[in-house]
């Protein structure tokens, strides 16, 4: 069991590469963690590592989880905790800023909080992410190539304790888009989830995960089947039984990961009665719609299902609140 405290005390972080060269501008963000759970539950503003890869930091509790990411570095992430380790006799001398201990810390190992000297230096090294192609091959339901179709690499992390750095410390999206014969290239990177995105006007995109670590040379094979679309008007109530909103912005196929806009969707305003123009639905796995006015934002899922009843009726209800 991780114990928490209120015990102090300095260190400097140092960040190396595998060749025992500093990493500069590493992201490091230093979380607390609680009695009962390993996962994070408050958090510090971010900074990043010196250019001699060094940042010094105050661990404030007994158990503090420390996530290090930068840029095609495979992320890091450390916990200094109380373990209940005896102490070996061998304790090296007190640290001090002017001669500090050096302590090797390893991704995903507890360091013993207890044996860690006041001003230590907590040495950790950043791997670079290994990378390679990821082949992609898109065809339409009956086999035939689909040409222009967008193709968008998207990495995400692996940590043993999530905090929400979904997108920080994160390589940029990489977006392709196919050839004639239906063919696009992306790269891929070790020590990250890596999901591709296959998307194209009028066919239901589809997302599929990307193992880094495999050889890659045969094309991964995606097919984007037709998409159904249903021609409806939607009207935007504040809540069941509530008032219509009036110029409220409804939008298809937004995206929060960094990918533009689904190439399906689209975006309308409601007029006086709370309805918009009448747009075109397609099938989307998921159908989200995302509703905001003002500083109100909500995005509601529906099925394909409530969709055709939707169209049967000629209009499809969202709500701003709660149902």
């Amino acid at each position: 069991m991780l114990a928490c405290g209120c015990v102090s005390k300095p260190i400097t972080l140092l960040t190396v590469d595998a060749h025992g060269q500093p990493v500069a501008d590493a992201v490091v963000y230093q979380h607390g963690v609680g009695f009962f759970s390993p996962v994070p539950l408050r958090r510090k503003t971010p900074r990043t590592t010196q250019g001699d890869g060094t940042l010094p930091i105050v661990l404030d509790s007994r158990t503090s989880s420390l996530t290090i990411l930068k840029p095609y570095f495979e992320p890091v992430q450390l916990v200094v905790a109380m373990t209940g380790q005896v102490v070996p006799a061998e304790v090296p001398a007190p640290a001090t800023p002017e001669v500090p201990v050096v302590v090797d810390a390893r991704d995903g190992e507890v360091t013993d909080f207890a044996a860690l000297p006041d001003h230590a230096t907590v040495r950790v090294g950043m791997s670079q992410c290994a990378r390679r192609a990821a082949h992609i091959a898109v065809a339409d339901e009956r086999g035939m190539p689909v040409p222009d179709a967008e193709v968008h690499r998207v990495c995400t992390l692996f940590l043993l304790n999530r905090g929400t750095e979904e997108t920080l410390g994160l390589p940029p999206i990489e977006s392709a888009r196919t050839d004639s014969a239906g063919r696009a290239s992306v790269e891929v990177l070790g020590g990250l989830a890596n999901h591709v995105y296959v998307r194209a006007p009028g066919r239901v995109a589809q997302r599929l995960a990307v193992d880094a670590s495999s050889p890659g040379t045969s094309p991964l094979r995606v097919m984007l089947p037709e998409a159904p679309v249903r021609q409806l008007r939607i009207r935007v109530l504040q809540g069941p039984k509530s008032p219509v909103v009036a110029e409220a912005s409804v939008t298809l196929g937004l995206q929060l990961d960094g990918m533009p806009q689904d190439p399906n969707g689209w975006t309308a305003l409601t007029d006086a009665e709370g309805l918009t123009r009448e747009v075109a639905v397609s099938q989307q796995q998921p159908i989200i719609f995302t509703v905001s006015k003002g500083k109100q934002v909500r995005r509601q899922t529906v099925t394909w299902d409530e969709v055709e009843r939707a169209a049967s009726r000629g209009e499809l209800t969202l709500f701003m609140g709660g149902r």
